[in-house]
């Protein structure tokens, strides 16, 4: 995987190592040996760092974790370079890498130009095949050799670099205040090095889907239904193996009838646990639709606590990160630890699966013998790893969120130790039948596709949370997370601070939706929810929150969590419909 990242002091010498042997090998047909051996790592290191203060800054280009590039931008002239490449390491994209990610950077209106020394042919042509031409302007880099370098500059316009967006394209079809459209530019600028995290962990996702069909051997007789029992449906149980190969699970269950993620939880809970069990939640209180499955609120339903089982929860710390030393205590006289990944109707940090990792060890400290099981829910493909690769025993989730990729119509997952995830089987069905049963009718072929095409819509999810982050901050309103920091979900939380913008904004949404886009959501007491709530969402599968969708409970600090976007770019339009919306509301009321 590479990385761009600032240049910073701990990296320095590598990076001026990588300057000097590039500087070298450009200049060794033209200098003199004494001027090749001046010009040593630590000098060169010397001049990178001076080179990185404002308005120029300079990144280095890592893979492996060893540095392979260096690039230096000045943001306010949009002049590029030094860009140099390792030798040893050329001809592999890193220079294509670091020139798209110079030219995504410089602030709107600023066309990027570098200079290319005139004896460098590769370089020339390199620049060339990437869309910069050769102006007449020449001047000397180098009085000591007589280097002479040759200005480059784009042909054609700005826009046609590759990364470079002009958001009033949408001007003819939508319509959006010019101010909203400066502060959605500035704002997909601010995304540049977080979409780049992105497509990274897509591709190695992406990656690893694939190699668990071709290992799994997935044909076309693999895609088509059986009814009735449904013994022996080959596609049902090998896209069970899917599944598991690409979560990093012992085994998985994955099943249309598992009709939401609650019901997938539940199922996984009343498989796992027996009268006498103690559960145990280290992340505060669940989500809303859990708390009648555990039995916190509600009765007489067959919940958790009405058969027996004991309910107790460990608080995160005022911070929102997780009490180890709570977790490991009260692991102790537990069957279950439960870890809720994402944020739920809360503002606190989404967990990652590092984070969850040491929480299952913190446990398992407590007690070697406890369960660890996690709601995975809108965390699936968001990072390169699983919560069950990292010591976690059991998670589940939905297959219109994440793992669906916006085509599975309905269904679940639960994944991890084979013997847990047989005891699921039974609760599934009932006892005696388990995972066997089970008619796929003609369900396989969308539950495979959307599958294969999941790591790439919550690549999608992902980019569109990190706009409405950077969009909203622009705007003056808190987010959770920010729009860089790293991810762990597809979720975002903005505090819009009235129910008058919670309306607001999920109308926006909704007026971008493309289904449904005509209606009007409002408030309403949604069964499982203890709060009125409003929901915007417009999408082909119902409560598909992988699609773009909407939602808040009205109570302060009245907050949206908003989540989905099967494509980036029509996810963009719906959080700008958002964002116009409120301001709408906004000119109404003051009139």
């Amino acid at each position: 995987m590479t990385v761009i990242e600032p240049l910073h002091a701990e990296i320095l010498q590598e990076a001026g190592y990588v300057y000097s042997r590039s500087w070298t090998k450009v200049s060794v047909s033209t200098a003199p040996p004494e001027l090749l051996a001046e010009y040593t790592p630590e000098k060169a290191a010397q001049q990178l760092w001076e080179k990185a203060s404002a308005p120029s800054r300079v990144w280095v280009l890592k893979e492996a974790d060893a540095v392979r590039g260096v690039l230096a931008v000045n943001l306010e002239t949009g002049e590029i370079g030094p860009l140099y490449i390792d030798p040893d390491f050329q001809g592999k994209g890193f220079g294509s890498a670091l020139l798209d990610f110079a030219c995504r950077i410089l602030p709107s209106g600023i066309s990027p130009s570098l200079w290319v020394v005139e004896t460098n042919q590769a370089a020339r042509r390199f620049y060339s095949s990437r869309g910069f031409r050769e102006t007449e302007e020449t001047k000397i880099v180098d009085p000591a050799i007589g280097l002479r370098a040759i200005l480059c500059r784009p042909a054609g316009e700005e826009n046609q670099i590759k990364g470079k967006t002009d958001m009033t394209d949408f001007a003819g079809i939508y319509s959006f205040s010019p101010r909203l459209l400066e502060l959605a530019r500035q704002a997909e600028e601010k995304c540049r090095e977080a979409f780049r995290r992105i497509e990274e962990i897509q591709a190695y996702n992406e990656a690893k889907v694939l190699k668990a069909f071709a290992d799994n051997r997935v044909s076309s007789a693999h895609l088509v239904g059986t009814t009735g029992y449904g013994y022996d449906d080959m596609g049902r149980d090998n896209l069970d193996k899917v599944f598991a190969q690409a979560f990093g699970a012992e085994d998985a269950l994955v099943r249309h009838q598992l009709v939401s993620g609650t019901h997938t939880l539940s199922t996984a809970l009343f498989g796992v646990l027996r009268a006498g069990d103690t559960m145990v939640s280290v992340t505060g209180a669940p989500y809303d639709t859990m708390e009648e499955v555990i039995g916190i609120r509600g009765g007489n339903t067959g919940s958790l606590r009405e058969f027996g089982v004991s309910y107790r929860q460990v608080e995160l710390l005022p911070e929102g990160t997780p009490d180890y030393a709570a977790i490991e205590q009260e692991a102790k006289t537990a069957k279950m630890v439960y870890i809720q990944r994402s944020r739920g109707y809360s503002l606190r940090p989404s967990l990652t699966v590092e984070t969850i990792g040491k929480m299952a060890a913190a446990a398992k400290k407590g007690n070697p013998d406890v369960i660890v099981f996690v709601d995975n829910c809108y965390g699936e493909f968001v990072e390169t790893k699983e919560p069950v690769e990292v010591g976690a025993d059991l998670m589940a989730g939905s297959l219109i969120k994440n793992p669906g990729g916006g085509i599975a119509p309905t269904g679940g997952y639960i994944a991890g130790r084979h013997d847990l995830v047989e005891l699921c089987g039974y609760r599934a069905t009932c006892p005696g039948i388990g995972r066997e049963s089970g008619c796929t009718q003609d369900q396989n072929r969308g539950l495979y596709l959307g599958f294969f095409h999941a790591p790439s819509a919550v690549a999608n999810a992902v980019k569109t949370s990190c706009f409405a982050c950077a969009l909203f901050e622009e705007l003056g309103y808190p987010t959770t997370p920010k729009c860089n920091d790293y991810r762990t979900d597809i979720i975002a939380a903005i505090e819009l601070g009235s129910a008058e913008n919670l309306c607001a904004f999920c109308r926006g949404i909704q007026a971008g939706s493309p289904v449904d886009s005509h209606v009007t959501p409002e408030p309403w007491a949604m069964p499982g929810y203890s709060d009125e709530v409003i929901m915007a969402a417009g999408t082909f599968t119902m409560g598909a929150s992988l699609e773009l969708s909407a939602d808040g409970p009205l109570r302060e600090p009245y907050s949206v969590w908003v989540q989905g976007g099967l494509t980036y770019n029509t996810g963009k339009l719906g959080i700008l419909l958002a964002a116009q919306a409120m301001e709408d509301a906004r000119k109404q009321e003051a009139k």
